[in-house]
């Protein structure tokens, strides 16, 4: 094997969360250093907020999105971008018309059952919301949302925490129920703390992003762990020894 220098392409799944804010919010996001010939079919989701009314413009490594106040409904089949499905579905809260998100048979198998799970807390937010075989239909002719503040249950899964959150841009009040369960990968955490800004959700950024770094700390780490006991709160157990009580290590074995 020859060493080699290798550039690390984006995660189109991780920035639509971005793009999908300048819609909601009406801004203007603009994310560099994207890899356009890499196929990835998360990729799609731009042109999904193209037909929904965005602008967006692309060179080379980036792109610029700026979002629309009055967006438009869209049929949209996702067999191919399943992990921006709630994205979009988060979007689609504040267009017109009728959102029908297509083909996600296989969301109900993911970290939790994301075509109910998604469907019944849009339905807290007041939102009309029917799920048929494999899609969710997401009826806003009425435009009856409820501005009131609501618990948004995250069903331990990482996509839904983050996806409620965007709606927070324009909801104000949301909280996010056991909005942790994003700290598998701390770059998440640091998405979600963009994406609220403040602590109006009821959210301790500075506390997720250290349990995010712990959690990964115990994925890849297997030497002594003193040097990051630094970072836990005052009266805890060292960093192993909190290991040996967590679930995934109750059963004696050995932490890899």
């Amino acid at each position: 094997y020859k060493p080699k220098n290798f550039t690390i392409p984006s995660d189109w799944a991780s920035a639509n969360y971005f793009l999908a804010a300048a819609a909601i919010a009406n801004g203007t996001v603009r994310i560099d250093n994207l890899d356009f010939k890499l196929a990835q079919p998360e990729s799609g989701f731009i042109d999904l907020l193209v037909r929904m009314g965005c602008k967006a413009s692309i060179s080379e490594s980036s792109m610029q999105i700026t979002g629309n106040e009055k967006l438009k409904s869209i049929e949209a089949d996702m067999s191919s971008m399943p992990d921006s499905v709630q994205t979009l579905a988060a979007v689609s809260l504040f267009t017109d018309g009728i959102t029908r998100i297509k083909n996600i048979e296989n969301l109900r198998f993911k970290e939790s059952d994301r075509l109910n799970d998604t469907a019944k807390e849009l339905k807290k937010l007041g939102a009309d919301v029917k799920v048929k075989n494999n899609e969710i239909i997401i009826n806003n002719k009425n435009k009856k949302l409820n501005l009131n503040p609501v618990i948004i249950d995250s069903h331990n899964d990482h996509r839904m925490a983050m996806s409620f959150c965007l709606a927070g841009l324009k909801i104000d009040g949301i909280k996010i129920k056991n909005p942790e369960c994003i700290a598998a990968h701390i770059f998440r955490a640091a998405i979600l703390g963009w994406v609220l800004g403040s602590k109006k959700h009821g959210i301790n950024i500075e506390k997720l992003i250290k349990i995010a770094l712990i959690h990964d700390l115990c994925e890849v780490y297997a030497g002594d762990t003193t040097p990051y006991d630094s970072i836990l709160p005052k009266g805890k157990k060292p960093l192993r020894e909190l290991m040996k009580t967590w679930p995934r290590f109750s059963n004696g074995e050995k932490i890899k």
